[in-house]
């Protein structure tokens, strides 16, 4: 396992089954380890994007194009419990030990597998906006678009893979125009960020890089989420922080309250007046809540 570029922005790791993992690094080379799990779609460089960014100091960001997303090689049939090696490898390669985790959205459910199953390797686990099981309580809550979504991919994978392929061309065509024609879905919050040109931006940012290779990693995170878990989240035995705001339709609040009753140490962050696109103004408030920087 060898790193063949030593660009910040495009750093490749070779896994050990030959894959491609690509990441990006940020921030203070000798801070606190932070690594960042995009969301659906999403890639490494999404963050610069952030109203904040570079963040606080003293933190080392290494952030990665989940598999299938940016340069980062698909690996087929890829479950939530997968990633979690992939991120051992990239952490053992950068020679570090342990490291803090936050994972936004679709990228939650990975970064839960992570508190499952390398719990050794982490300081801290941090998921914001997260998708969660598709259990009673949050169905009812979900948009109707997205339960229809969920329904066909339960039932034909098969279709979710074209259709996230047509949905993909549509991003990349004309990113500007598909946000506008999905607005109507957005909470009240939501639709309140979306005009500020940082928060559009990130948006906008989501899309050509996310599905440069494909839309195979997209399709996938729809299906994982469609499918039963294949970790049991009361086994978590790390501490969580869930950060979820109140006016999230995407991932609604249902999701952190069901995260809650079953994971042992959850700690809920509720967010008042605040949507799924709160993040992208807002990661500091996280970092600063829950990291512990270093004083040299």
């Amino acid at each position: 396992m060898t790193k063949t570029s030593s660009l910040k922005d495009i750093n490749i790791l070779r896994l050990p089954d030959g894959r491609k993992l690509c990441y990006a690094e940020f921030g203070d080379p000798k801070g606190v380890p932070v690594m960042l799990i995009h969301g659906s779609p999403g890639h490494r460089l999404f963050w610069k994007y952030f109203s904040e960014f570079p963040f606080l100091s003293g933190i080392r960001f290494i952030a990665i194009d989940r598999p299938g997303y940016g340069m980062s090689d698909f690996k087929k049939d890829i479950t939530f419990t997968d990633l979690p090696d992939d991120i051992v490898a990239l952490a053992n390669s950068l020679k570090i030990d342990q490291f803090s985790i936050i994972g936004v959205s679709g990228g939650g459910p990975y970064t839960l597998a992570c508190a499952w199953k390398i719990p050794e390797r982490l300081e801290k686990v941090i998921v914001i906006s997260t998708m969660g099981p598709l259990v009673p309580d949050v169905i009812k809550t979900t948009g109707r678009t997205n339960r229809i979504v969920f329904q066909i991919t339960k039932y034909a994978p098969w279709l979710m893979r074209l259709n996230m392929k047509m949905l993909s061309a549509m991003q990349n065509k004309n990113a500007d125009k598909y946000l506008e024609r999905m607005s109507y879905k957005l909470s009240g919050s939501d639709k309140i960020a979306i005009m500020k040109k940082p928060v559009r931006n990130a948006l906008m940012s989501m899309f050509g890089e996310a599905t440069k290779n494909g839309s195979d990693g997209y399709a996938q995170d729809v299906i994982n989420v469609s499918r039963p878990w294949p970790f049991d989240l009361s086994e978590i035995k790390k501490e969580v922080h869930v950060w979820q705001p109140e006016d999230d339709t995407s991932t609604p609040p249902a999701i952190a309250r069901y995260l809650k009753s079953v994971i042992p140490k959850c700690r809920v962050h509720y967010v008042p007046n605040a949507g799924h696109l709160w993040m992208i103004e807002h990661l500091c408030t996280v970092l600063k809540k829950v990291i512990k920087i270093n004083s040299n």
